[in-house]
Order: structure tokens, then sequence, then C-alpha cells
């Protein structure tokens, strides 16, 4: 991988951790609101939660923006482990290295993972 894709692919992961946070409060913004407790609204901090909140209270379908918002989340966790095991092969780490322990049923999905090896013009160091 050239500096330039290794860069990128750097910066996509630091982008990536930043709307997982997000997507997870948000999330979490969903769970209490479908809890009935309003007491949280009071303590809310996170940036735009009041756009949340509104588009939380304007929806017909609130289970479906919960699971919308709760798949966000497992979709960013799942592109950000994936792209973060190819980072570190990069640099010349082993899978086992990177991950010492993985449950069965765990494993990581090795041809999404060559797909993307493939657009970031992979040299994998031995």
């Amino acid at each position: 991988m050239n500096k330039k894709n290794y860069f990128n692919l750097k910066n996509e992961l630091k982008e990536l951790a930043a709307k997982i946070k997000s997507a997870k409060q948000e999330r979490k913004l969903y769970q209490q609101a479908n809890s009935g407790n309003d007491l949280f609204r009071k303590n809310v901090t996170m940036q735009n939660s009041a756009d949340i909140l509104k588009k939380w209270e304007d929806t017909n379908n609130k289970y479906s923006l919960l699971c919308d918002a709760i798949n966000e989340v497992i979709r960013l966790k799942r592109e950000y482990r994936h792209k973060h095991i190819i980072i570190s092969m990069a640099r010349g780490k082993s899978y086992n290295q990177i991950e010492s322990k993985v449950r069965e049923g765990n494993e990581p999905d090795w041809c999404y993972i060559k797909q993307l090896k493939d657009g970031y013009i992979f040299d994998e160091v031995a």
C-alpha cells in the first residue's frame, strides 16, 4: 500500500470512529425515548439532540427508527473492524497479532477484506 492510500485509509478510520460515536449517542437517545422516561431529556448534552428528539416525536414508526439506529451502529463497527485489519496488515502484522481471540462465528469477512484491499492497491508485508 503506498503512503497516500495508507493515510487515506487512516483518515477514513478516524472519520468512522467519529461516526460510530455519534451513531451510538443517537441510538442511546432513541432507546431512552422508547423507554418512556422523560427525565433523560433534561440531561441531554449531545449536539443536535433536539433535532434527533424532534425526529423521534414526529415519526409514526418509532420502532423502525430505533432499529435503523441500531443497524447503523452495527454497519459502521463492521466497516471499522475490517478497515482496521487492513491497515494493521499493511503495517506488517499478521491477523493473529491483530485479533488474538475471536469467538466462533465472529470471524472477519475475508471476501470483504479482499475487496477493500483491491480498492486500496494493497501490498501485504510478509
